[in-house]
């Protein structure tokens, strides 16, 4: 019996040493009913059980599913050793999906694996006949990757076709790890990983570069956190990453400084799946946390054209629609640097526009991108630069930014302007093909000596019609003053900017309270020469305005003024006709009725005509007199009544525009 014993330890030690040869068809066979797939092994082998597993192979194969004919193999690894550790047979044996699998050792002299995925969601890295995901009762405890203590890849590369995620990937890989193994290609312990392709459409480089692998492919925070570096270049965006990771393959957790720079913001949300605006070029260095598919950014400096920007923002990518939530702030926002949003170029093209030139925006919306996520934003802006035309910004810019369900909406705007207030709402409804676009603002108090920008002041000039000094200039600087205040309510309709204006319908109504003008610039637009001349020799005068009021009508993008009336004590000025902004032609005439008969006074209405691109103004061909204005006066007549409790109903004392209103009646009998 003793001998017998000794016998079989001495056999069972003789196969340990050899490493159980015998095992290479029953192994190659248990793989492949595994899998699903017929496995090959070749080459050297070895397998030996004491203490743990410890499996060599001089090559493995591991074809591709019979669904994928003719598409080469998964995997293809030369000189593999394998260390597995009885716990993790044992686990596996169980069913037991407490704790992710456990690999001591995996190293390759030169590994090929090719992971391909199609648009139907078959995948040949699922272990089922049609390449279906399996039904599973826990996703979470389903889909934990094995960790891995120590792997080494000499030479690997990885190819990947994802139709899901619509990705196309050729990198090549190395791997090493431990004192003892020396060094990899690039020089440093760790993983590299170099290479490029396609994502969503668009050509990207990639490298990732780590100084440790202590453990791989693990999901949790209990690991060894490694220094990671990842550098990607999609030719629209460039992006690098320093910092840690504790699953250096999977990239599941990553804390670290992002360096992101590019030619819009939209191509960037093009990559992760995030609705961002066109935008002019940009630069972004914050600090970037992920937890698997939450994502959260602080962002210390966005520089967006000359917008100067910060922010912290979380996207979940967990829930059905990912959400954005979070706040936008900074000290300067250029409108301007938005204007790629809405179609516009970032910057103005020098040439000078042809007569059938468009002016309106035509590129089209990318509408299904509002359908993208939902997100909430809160937005605190110091400055709002508006453009050349203001000399002074929105300060500051509030309101909230809320996407949901296709429905972008930038609710409780409040911007302090020159004194003043603009607030509104906006909304873009994005659930259809063609855009639905609605806004409703108003604004109060605006000094417009401040706001617009005006020839500077040469010397001091007063309110009440006293001449300038020699050598002030022609005009009476600022030559606009009082406060501006209004309320439009618009919607519209369409795929673009120029669409959304051309479908343009609702009314709309500004004024200008304790309002003051150039005497210069009121005897220009009445055909006045001899006061004109006159006061460019004697110098420019302030002239107050009585009323100063305008209300229109848009329908189907025509804007018609129904009152548009500056009244002064040298003249009356009204406004009529229409602007087109679905064909982008103008038909406006100025009528003017000078306070003082004078020979040399033109007295005949202005008609400004031609297209955006290229307007003309010439004087109009009726007769001279006064019965065109008295015609525009008289319909002008019912919308001023209408508008006076909207310029100051608080006041009933100031009644310019009663004067006015009175005088346009007594004038029309």
């Amino acid at each position: 019996m003793g001998v017998a014993v000794l016998a079989l330890i001495a056999g069972l030690g003789v196969l340990e040493w050899q490493g159980w040869p015998m095992l290479r068809a029953p192994l190659a066979r248990a793989l492949s009913e595994q899998l699903q797939r017929p496995v090959t092994l070749d080459g050297d082998f070895a397998v030996r059980f004491l203490g743990r597993i410890h499996l060599r192979a001089g090559h493995l194969v591991v074809p591709q599913p019979a669904w994928l004919a003719n598409a080469g193999s998964v995997l293809d690894a030369r000189d593999i050793e394998l260390i597995v550790p009885y716990r993790t047979v044992w686990r596996l044996w169980r069913g037991s999906r407490e704790a992710a699998p456990e690999i001591t050792r995996l190293t390759a002299s030169k590994l090929d694996a090719r992971l391909l995925r199609q648009a139907d969601g078959r995948a040949n890295w699922h272990l089922t006949p049609d390449g279906q995901p399996a039904a599973r009762q826990d996703d979470s405890a389903a889909t934990r990757m094995p960790r891995v203590d120590h792997l080494s890849v000499a030479q690997g590369r990885v190819q990947v076709d994802d139709g899901v995620q619509k990705l196309q990937l050729d990198a090549r890989v190395s791997t090493e790890e431990g004192a003892q193994q020396g060094q990899n290609r690039t020089g440093a312990r760790g993983l590299s990983v170099t290479g490029g392709g396609r994502y969503r459409g668009q050509p990207f480089e990639v490298g990732l570069q780590s100084s440790g692998l202590l453990p791989l492919l693990s999901e949790g925070h209990e690991t060894v956190a490694v220094p990671v570096r990842i550098r990607a270049d999609t030719g629209g965006a460039a992006m690098t990453f320093e910092g840690v990771s504790h699953d250096v393959l999977s990239l599941r957790q990553l804390d670290g400084q992002l360096m992101l720079k590019g030619r819009s913001l939209a191509a960037v949300g093009d990559a992760v799946g995030v609705t961002l605006p066109t935008t002019a070029r940009f630069e972004l260095t914050g600090r970037l946390r992920k937890d698997g598919e939450l994502w959260a950014l602080d962002v210390g400096r966005l520089h967006v054209g000359r917008s100067e920007l910060t922010g912290q923002f979380r996207f979940d990518r967990r829930q059905r629609v990912p959400r954005l939530d979070g706040q936008l702030g900074g000290k300067l926002l250029a409108l301007a640097d938005l204007a790629p949003a809405i179609g516009l170029p970032a910057e103005a093209p020098p040439r000078r526009r042809a007569r059938g030139d468009t002016v309106l925006p035509q590129r089209a919306f990318d509408v299904p991108s509002l359908r993208a996520m939902n997100a909430r934003v809160r937005i605190d802006i110091k400055e709002a630069r508006l453009g050349a035309l203001f000399a002074e910004p929105l300060a500051p810019l509030k309101g909230e930014l809320i996407l949901e369900g296709g429905v972008l909406q930038i609710r409780d705007v409040v911007a302090q302007a020159a004194g003043g207030r603009v607030a509104g709402d906006v909304k873009l409804d994005g659930r259809q093909n063609a855009l639905l676009w609605d806004a409703d603002l108003t604004w109060s108090g605006i000094d417009l000596a401040r706001w617009l920008n005006q020839p500077d002041p040469r010397a001091p000039v007063s309110s009440g019609g006293q001449k300038a000094k020699d050598g002030q200039g022609l005009l009476a600087t600022p030559a606009l003053r009082g406060r501006l205040a209004g309320r439009a309510k618009v919607h519209g309709e369409g795929r673009s900017t120029a669409a959304l204006l051309g479908s343009l319908s609702g009314q709309g109504s500004t004024w200008i309270e304790e309002g003051r003008i150039s005497r210069l610039l009121v005897e220009a637009m009445s055909l006045h020469v001899a006061e004109a001349l006159g006061l460019v020799f004697t110098g420019d005068q302030v002239l107050p305005m009585h009323c100063a009021a305008m209300q229109f009508t848009a329908r189907d993008g025509i804007l018609r003024p129904d009152v548009a009336l500056v009244d002064t004590p040298a003249a009356t000025i009204l406004a009529s006709g229409a602007v087109s902004l679905a064909t982008e032609r103008l038909a406006l005439r100025i009528d003017s009725r000078p306070r003082k008969f004078s020979l040399v006074s033109l007295r005949t209405p202005v008609d400004i005509g031609g297209t955006f691109a290229d307007p003309n103004v010439g004087l109009h061909p009726d007769p001279l007199g006064w019965k065109v204005v008295a015609a525009a006066a008289l319909s002008a007549v019912a919308p001023l009544a209408a508008l006076i409790p909207l310029i100051d109903p608080a006041q009933p004392a100031h009644d310019g525009c009663q004067q006015a209103l009175r005088q346009l009646g007594a004038r029309t009998r």
